[in-house]
């Protein structure tokens, strides 16, 4: 997740140097890519903490045994 993460948001700084834009609304591409880009960063954060969540629970419960 990471990765992706890291990919979209390189694109969406080659996009903010292309000038894209869509067709209809002539709206740029790169802040949709740096939304998308942050929810992943932000998924990337809450994926950490639950891993050390759940690695602190286990060591609690192991010192229960």
């Amino acid at each position: 997740m990471s990765l992706m993460a890291y990919a979209t948001t390189k694109t969406s700084i080659k996009f903010m140097g292309n000038q894209r834009v869509t067709l209809d609304l002539e709206l740029y591409f790169y802040p949709f890519y740096f939304i998308c880009s942050l929810g992943m960063w932000l998924s990337v954060l809450a994926i950490i903490g639950w891993f050390i969540k759940s690695l602190s629970e286990t060591k609690t419960n192991l010192k229960g045994i």
